[in-house]
């Protein structure tokens, strides 16, 4: 199935902004865009009115001469306003094998089980881990077997910011929304299946935060923020 997805990474400084189609994992970048990047300081929103006219212009850049529509907006968020929650979940198999669907379905009762503080909202369900028939895997898709566990991270950011977020995108008319970490589409950006599989952490340095997340395993184990930039850095 053919998608054309816009991806916006919104920055203290620039907005990155880029329209692809996607179909069966190959990717056609149509559109990319840099702009700059006002009413948004480490992260947070300060002026949800410039914040709005540069979202605008950015993706009024992007889709210049692109008469297209999209079917799903994806956006990065820095790490400043997100909580990182342990949880698991556990389901039986009755048809004995594990498909995309029994994954989703794990998947989903973890975060149902995840204790998410109020003022918070459930973005991302990343697994670290998953137990097939009490045996640990790293890809249980087309497994036989009885029952399936996962033990993950669900990240929650608060809903505050993602409120504010999906008013701007409503005026743009673009309600498809997928919220990301920054960190994590860094880290799947920057490095392959191997060096994800055998360790590896990633900083990137913005020009007000940095976030540092770290990979084990091909699975996601920790991320940090931090409110200092190289706007901040004036002397090695």
């Amino acid at each position: 199935m053919k998608e054309t997805i816009l991806a916006i990474d919104i920055g203290s400084s620039k907005i990155a902004t880029i329209i692809a189609n996607i179909q069966d994992k190959n990717v056609d970048i149509l559109g990319f865009s840099i702009s700059n990047s006002f009413g948004i300081e480490k992260g947070f929103i300060i002026d949800i009115d410039e914040a709005y006219l540069s979202i605008k212009n950015s993706i009024t850049e992007v889709k210049k001469n692109l008469p297209i529509d999209i079917n799903r907006t994806i956006i990065t968020l820095c790490s400043k306003d997100s909580l990182n929650i342990k949880s698991s979940g556990k389901i039986n198999l009755p048809e004995k094998v594990i498909t995309k669907r029994e994954i989703n379905q794990v998947l989903q009762t973890a975060q149902y089980n995840a204790s998410i503080p109020d003022g918070y909202e459930m973005i991302q369900v990343i697994p670290k881990n998953f137990i097939v028939d009490n045996v640990s895997v790293i890809n249980p898709l087309n497994s036989n077997a009885h029952s399936l566990e996962v033990q993950a991270n669900v990240i929650v950011v608060k809903k505050n910011l993602l409120a504010n977020f999906r008013n701007i995108f409503a005026k743009l008319n673009l309600n498809n929304l997928n919220f990301v970490l920054n960190s994590y589409s860094t880290v799947h950006a920057l490095t392959d299946i191997n060096q994800r599989k055998n360790g590896i952490s990633v900083l990137n340095i913005g020009a007000e935060t940095s976030e540092l997340i770290c990979f084990k395993n091909n699975s996601y184990i920790y991320n940090s923020f931090l409110p200092v930039g190289a706007n901040n850095i004036t002397n090695d």
